[in-house]
């Protein structure tokens, strides 16, 4: 046998057409799954952030170009149209309340003068007047009847009338209580000869003994067929427990055993693998979760969605929140500035 004659090594790279190109250094277990996440990860996250920065900025600018156009355009409406149609209206309003404050003074005084004087007067000094006069003589009228008519005719009424129709209804009441009494004892009397009497003779001169010769007989047949029913009942709960024991051993044979057996040479070992690939299985799958997908989530999470939160919550408080509140503050300072105008003008009415 001969020695092949290898070729030298050397730490110099190849040169002239043939030489290889480039590799990049590492393992490829580390390098072709970085590549793989870098083309499925993180280029389309990039590309959607740069679309999303150019589309952010666009509106902004705008929002901001309309914005300042707005608020120039609502100065100077504000300073040549609005100031001085308020000033208008006030200096009309203020016109118009002192106008209709003077009419109301004299329509005040025309009503109080030609209605509620004389109104006054009717009522007070006229029906008022009145009124009194009659209740002060109906008054001394109703005593007059009372004291000279009424109570004399009271007192014949009573002495003529009242204590006679009293005596006779007290007669009467006596003698419907004697006729009532006498009534009841013969009542009694015909109900006990008639009924209690012969009810008391049938019950215990034939009832009683026939009931009597029932009960003797009923507890008789009783005993009989309790004995019966001991006798079979004695014999129902031997076959029964005789019958109980045998399904019971036979049960145990054909059944408990068998399927004790199975469980405990078959069904177990099986179980004990299958529990035991499956947390292999479950640990390599958590691994695969935690490493693959949870760092490069978190990853997403902190360097991609929380500054697009971040800047579209800036846009929406630029291009909708700030021009609100300027909306609300110009209302609110209108409304005050109305307000203090129609204030002074009805004061100074």
């Amino acid at each position: 046998m001969t020695v092949r004659e290898r070729a030298p090594v050397t730490l110099e790279k190849p040169s002239g057409p043939h030489a290889e190109p480039a590799r990049p250094s590492g393992s490829p277990w580390v390098m072709v799954p970085a590549r793989v996440v870098a083309l499925l990860v993180v280029v389309p996250v990039r590309l959607a952030w740069e679309a999303l920065r150019a589309v952010v900025r666009s509106p902004l600018w705008l929002g901001r170009t309309a914005g300042r156009l707005l608020a120039r355009a609502g100065r100077w409406l504000h300073a040549r149209a609005l100031r001085p149609v308020g000033g208008f209206l006030a200096w009309l309003g203020r016109g118009v309340g002192a106008g209709l404050s003077w009419c109301g003074r004299g329509i005040a005084w025309v009503w109080d003068r030609t209605v509620v004087v004389p109104l006054r007067w009717l009522l007070v000094t006229v029906l008022w007047g009145a009124l009194r006069l009659f209740g002060r003589g109906s008054g001394r009228l109703g005593r007059w009847i009372w004291r000279n008519l009424l109570v004399p005719l009271g007192r014949v009424l009573n002495a003529v009338l009242v204590r006679p129709l009293a005596a006779l209804l007290t007669g009467i009441g006596w003698l419907l209580g004697g006729a009532g009494r006498i009534i009841a004892a013969a009542a009694d009397w015909l109900l006990n000869v008639l009924v209690v009497v012969p009810a008391t003779a049938l019950w215990r001169y034939a009832l009683a003994p026939l009931f009597r010769g029932l009960g003797r007989m009923g507890r008789t047949t009783g005993r009989f067929l309790a004995v019966c029913w001991h006798a079979f009942a004695a014999a129902l709960a031997w076959s029964w427990r005789t019958t109980g024991t045998v399904l019971y051993w036979l049960a145990r044979v054909l059944l408990v055993l068998p399927a004790t057996a199975v469980w405990r040479y078959l069904l177990r070992p099986l179980w004990l693998g299958f529990a035991w690939a499956w947390r292999i299985v479950g640990r390599g799958l958590r691994w695969v979760w935690r490493t693959l997908l949870v760092a490069p989530g978190r990853w997403v999470r902190d360097a991609v969605l929380r500054p697009v939160w971040r800047g579209t919550a800036a846009t929406w408080r630029v291009l909708v929140s700030e021009p609100l509140r300027w909306c609300r503050g110009v209302a609110r300072d209108t409304g005050r500035e109305v307000r203090a105008q129609v204030r002074q003008m009805f004061g100074r009415a």
